[in-house]
């Protein structure tokens, strides 16, 4: 994922110390960020600390806006950084079989990471949640999973019991129907060589092959 799409998410919009740090966050839109449900409290103020310029923090505007059954939210800020990256969707949801491998990106501890890779296991239809190879300790939660460029899913929950070995994962196919197509345009994630007056027809046909091939959620 470009770095520059990267988020933080802090408690404190001076502090930078790792207690300070809530979760990792990816802009999907103009000033909107997708990241966890669970990190936002009624009685908890965070502040947005973009990668591009990780010197800034930036109040969130707003309560969150919470899926209505998964550990997603959007949250805005006033602003879009100069440079900020509205980081481009892999909106299928599809896996390509078992060895289907990830890159993992966002923070830990506050402090970014470079991407490494994480392994798809299965699919827990009960919690319809992506089980992960990788068991994310607390504070990898709303890490941004890439396949090839794009931001296939995002890391939402971890194990607690040391015996449990796989992280957990909700993929943007799973958010996008009736969800965050309802928020954001399609169309601020098309390839910028993509042409612009197919937009619509591109848009028709990407929503067709989801529905052909989306998980039962």
């Amino acid at each position: 994922l470009p770095p520059a799409s990267l988020v933080s998410f802090w408690r404190s919009p001076d502090l930078t110390a790792r207690d300070q740090f809530a979760c990792s966050g990816v802009f999907v839109a103009e000033r909107t960020i997708l990241t966890v449900a669970h990190a936002f409290k009624p009685d908890r103020a965070l502040w947005a600390r973009p990668a591009v310029d990780g010197s800034q923090a930036y109040p969130v505007i707003g309560a969150p806006l919470r899926h209505p059954s998964l550990d997603a939210a959007l949250v805005a800020i006033e602003f879009m950084p100069n440079l900020g990256v509205i980081a481009p969707l892999d909106i299928s949801g599809r896996i390509g079989g078992g060895a289907e491998v990830f890159s993992l990106n966002g923070f830990f501890g506050g402090r970014r990471e470079t991407g490494f890779q994480v392994q798809w296991l299965s699919f827990e239809t009960a919690d319809r949640l992506h089980l992960l190879d990788v068991k994310q300790p607390p504070g990898h939660s709303g890490s941004g999973l890439e396949r090839e460029g794009r931001l296939w899913g995002m890391t939402v929950s971890h194990y607690t019991d040391p015996n449990t070995h796989r992280g957990c994962a909700v993929s943007i196919g799973q958010l996008w129907q009736g969800w965050l197509d309802q928020h954001i345009r399609l169309r601020d994630h098309l390839a910028p060589s993509m042409p612009r007056h197919d937009v619509d027809g591109r848009a028709k046909a990407i929503r067709v092959a989801v529905a052909d091939n989306q998980l039962e959620f």
